[in-house]
Protein backbone atom coordinates (compact mmCIF):
# COMPACT_ATOMS: atom_id res chain seq x y z
CA UNK A 1 0.00 0.00 0.00
CA UNK A 2 2.75 2.11 -0.05
CA UNK A 3 3.07 2.23 -3.84
CA UNK A 4 0.75 4.33 -4.84
CA UNK A 5 -0.53 2.64 -7.96
CA UNK A 6 -1.18 -0.71 -5.99
CA UNK A 7 -4.53 -0.50 -4.39
CA UNK A 8 -4.26 -3.94 -2.73
CA UNK A 9 -2.27 -7.00 -1.60
CA UNK A 10 -4.04 -10.27 -1.54
CA UNK A 11 -3.07 -12.73 0.99
CA UNK A 12 -5.04 -15.70 -0.97
CA UNK A 13 -4.65 -15.94 -4.87
CA UNK A 14 -7.03 -16.61 -7.70
CA UNK A 15 -7.95 -20.31 -8.24
CA UNK A 16 -4.63 -20.28 -10.71
CA UNK A 17 -2.53 -18.85 -8.67
CA UNK A 18 -0.09 -19.51 -5.66
CA UNK A 19 -1.28 -17.47 -2.29
CA UNK A 20 1.24 -14.18 -1.33
CA UNK A 21 3.74 -16.14 0.83
CA UNK A 22 7.44 -15.74 2.38
CA UNK A 23 10.07 -18.04 3.45
CA UNK A 24 13.57 -17.73 4.94
CA UNK A 25 16.81 -19.25 4.86
CA UNK A 26 19.37 -17.68 7.42
CA UNK A 27 19.74 -14.09 6.36
CA UNK A 28 17.95 -14.02 3.15
CA UNK A 29 14.13 -13.85 2.06
CA UNK A 30 12.05 -15.07 -1.10
CA UNK A 31 8.96 -13.75 -1.41
CA UNK A 32 5.52 -13.88 -3.35
CA UNK A 33 3.30 -11.15 -3.58
CA UNK A 34 -0.18 -10.83 -5.14
CA UNK A 35 -1.26 -7.34 -6.15
CA UNK A 36 -4.08 -5.09 -7.41
CA UNK A 37 -3.02 -2.59 -9.40
CA UNK A 38 -5.20 0.83 -10.25
CA UNK A 39 -6.23 1.81 -13.84
CA UNK A 40 -4.42 3.16 -15.49
CA UNK A 41 -1.08 1.88 -14.62
CA UNK A 42 2.47 1.08 -16.55
CA UNK A 43 2.66 -2.36 -15.18
CA UNK A 44 6.43 -3.07 -15.90
CA UNK A 45 7.01 0.80 -13.96
CA UNK A 46 5.17 -0.65 -10.85
CA UNK A 47 6.19 -4.12 -10.49
CA UNK A 48 9.42 -2.31 -10.38
CA UNK A 49 9.23 0.48 -7.89
CA UNK A 50 7.35 -2.28 -5.90
CA UNK A 51 10.04 -4.49 -6.18
CA UNK A 52 12.42 -1.55 -4.99
CA UNK A 53 10.28 -0.60 -2.50
CA UNK A 54 9.48 -4.06 -1.09
CA UNK A 55 13.10 -4.96 -0.74
CA UNK A 56 14.37 -2.39 0.59
CA UNK A 57 11.55 -2.33 3.44
CA UNK A 58 12.01 -5.51 4.67
CA UNK A 59 15.87 -5.16 4.93
CA UNK A 60 15.78 -1.74 7.03
CA UNK A 61 12.56 -3.77 8.88
CA UNK A 62 14.43 -7.16 9.21
CA UNK A 63 17.83 -6.64 8.47
CA UNK A 64 17.32 -9.51 5.96
CA UNK A 65 17.83 -9.69 2.18
CA UNK A 66 15.12 -10.19 -0.13
CA UNK A 67 17.15 -12.86 -2.64
CA UNK A 68 13.75 -12.68 -4.95
CA UNK A 69 10.40 -11.60 -5.14
CA UNK A 70 7.72 -12.70 -7.53
CA UNK A 71 4.76 -10.01 -8.27
CA UNK A 72 1.66 -11.55 -9.81
CA UNK A 73 -0.70 -8.52 -10.69
CA UNK A 74 -4.02 -10.34 -10.10
CA UNK A 75 -6.68 -7.42 -11.79
CA UNK A 76 -6.24 -3.56 -12.42
CA UNK A 77 -9.19 -2.35 -9.65
CA UNK A 78 -10.24 1.00 -9.01
CA UNK A 79 -9.22 4.28 -10.52
CA UNK A 80 -5.95 6.41 -9.50
CA UNK A 81 -6.62 9.34 -8.46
Amino acid sequence: MEVPEVRDVRLRGLPWTRASSGAVHGDQVTLRLNVSVGYPSPLRAVATRLREHVTRRVAAQTGLDVTRLDITMTDLGGDLP
